[in-house]
């Protein structure tokens, strides 16, 4: 499978998940009310936060080099000792979770409100049994498989949510819980079978040794994960801190808006590590660099004239999505963090290097610093201005901070993305000329409804920037032939 079918693939199942998540908030607040919802996101949050570090930063080994190894020997005996530990971690950790969990209600910090606590151990270990198996075929170059688990496993979670609500007759966070734990089970037992056709189970874990040279280099990514967590969600506390949760109730959507195009980098980040690892240990240097200049320059293509859309469209669309209170509070957020968006993807495709030449420390003293600098711009913003545009500036001086920081640390790299000034200008002129239609649409069509306006300016925008990449052809001609290969080849053998 080429790297556009792979790319293409990984999309549309990003896109795929990205909607379960849009289906799954009203459904349970519709069904189950707010506060249930609540409760789900806040256990949600916990247990993956659980199953985050539950590695201890082993396994990274196993993700580095099953890409360079097709023997099943090898590949068995590089991901049953990590996925055996990781088992025990998550079977110790959970039940030690459950045990806390249970605690609560005795000294009432907080009350289970009928969650079954039993299920926090069985949830963690089905996730990580599925987690573990998508990630084999992700690393072993079977980007469909892995398409297949990671899209199958949360529509399976809402179609037996929803069995579960028809037959009881109410939706539960237990329910929610035990529905998920089946649906991880259920795509874990495929992939599983489809796995022990390529590799025995190999009965061990790692060496002392063996882990210890490995937590040295693994940990560090596992602490910049729980860093990401509070530099993606900490301007949240903040502005309930020193605001209200009202003024985070304005933010979310147009955040959620705003960085909609960091799910391109996402697919990088998914399609790019196990062929740069490959075409590095093949001695391809030349094909590494280009596989990353021209992943970057498919997310600038998209990412830029996204920005643009987001400063002409960004408070008809919130209209649409939330209501007139939401769009008028915090239009502005869309354009700032869609601009944050555009540093934080090169971030994570630059990352990859990171990974591939094993220098996680690195990039957890880049993410730890970034995270800082959110949260104190953020306090001291929010709490001065009292408004929470201020906030999605915070995120885009930390994201932009954070990418420079990240080039001048690669700066000697062979392999970094060498983006022209000149195309970069060229990328931009087109994108205005796209904002320039989309406002002469809105004018033209301003007596229309909102939702037809703003369909129109959309698409007439979306048209005339395709157009011209079209007629521009020295900008993206390459770019221009991946995306009609993908169209045309996305899902063949």
């Amino acid at each position: 499978m080429s790297l556009a079918q792979k790319t293409t693939q990984t999309f549309i199942g990003h896109v795929l998940v990205m909607a379960q998540g849009i289906l799954l908030t009203p459904l349970i607040i519709k069904i189950a009310g707010t506060e249930t919802y609540g409760w789900y996101v806040l256990l949600a949050t916990s247990v993956g936060i659980i199953f985050g570090v539950s590695n201890l930063g082993i396994g990274i080994y196993a993700k580095r080099w099953l890409p360079s190894h097709d023997g099943s020997d090898e590949r068995a005996k590089l991901f049953f000792p990590q996925f055996n530990f990781q088992i025990l971690s998550i079977i110790i950790l959970s039940i030690i979770a459950m045990e806390i969990f249970k605690l609560g209600p005795r000294f009432n910090l907080w009350q289970t409100r009928g969650f079954w606590p039993w299920l926090i151990p069985l949830h963690l270990l089905s996730y990580v049994i599925y987690s573990q198996a998508t990630d084999y075929f992700r690393y072993t170059h079977r980007i469909g498989w892995f398409n297949i688990g990671t899209v199958s496993q949360p529509y399976l979670f809402i179609g037996l949510s929803l069995a579960g609500y028809f037959w009881s007759s109410k939706l539960s966070i237990s329910s929610l819980f035990f529905a998920k734990t089946l649906a991880s089970t259920a795509v874990a037992i495929v992939l599983l079978k489809r796995l022990n056709q390529e590799i025995c189970f190999y009965p061990c874990l790692p060496s002392k040794q063996d882990a210890w040279e490995e937590m040295k280099v693994g940990f560090p990514l596992l602490l910049s994960y729980l860093v990401d967590v509070i530099l993606s969600g900490g301007d949240r506390y903040v502005i309930a801190a020193i605001m209200s949760t009202r003024e985070v109730g304005q933010y979310s959507p147009a955040y959620t808006l705003g960085s909609l195009m960091i799910i391109m980098a996402k697919v990088f980040g998914v399609v790019i590590p196990p062929i740069l690892s490959q075409r590095i240990d093949c001695g391809d240097e030349t094909g590494a660099a280009e596989l990353m200049t021209r992943s970057c320059r498919v997310f600038l293509l998209i990412a830029l004239p996204f920005f643009v859309g987001s400063l002409m469209l960004g408070g008809d669309v919130l209209r649409l999505f939330a209501n007139e209170e939401i769009a008028v509070a915090a239009w502005l957020v869309i354009p700032f963090v869609a601009m944050g968006t555009i540093f934080y993807g090169m971030i994570l495709i630059y990352s990859n290097l990171l990974f591939v030449r094993l220098k996680t420390h690195a990039l957890f003293y880049i993410n730890a610093a970034s995270a800082v600098l959110n949260i104190i711009l953020n306090c001291v913003l929010v709490f001065y201005f009292r408004d929470i545009v201020f906030a999605a500036l915070a995120t885009f001086i930390s994201y932009l901070f954070s990418y420079l920081w990240l080039k001048h640390l690669l700066a000697e790299d062979e392999l970094v993305p060498r983006i022209r000034v000149v195309w970069l200008v060229k990328v931009g002129i087109m994108a205005i000329i796209m904002g320039l239609v989309i406002y002469g649409t809105k004018y033209i069509f301003i007596h229309i409804d909102l939702t037809l306006r703003t369909s129109l300016s959309g698409v007439f925008g979306i048209m005339s920037y395709l157009m011209l990449l079209t007629v521009w052809k020295s900008v993206a001609s390459e770019e221009i032939c991946i995306f009609k290969e993908a169209w045309a080849r996305a899902w063949g053998k």
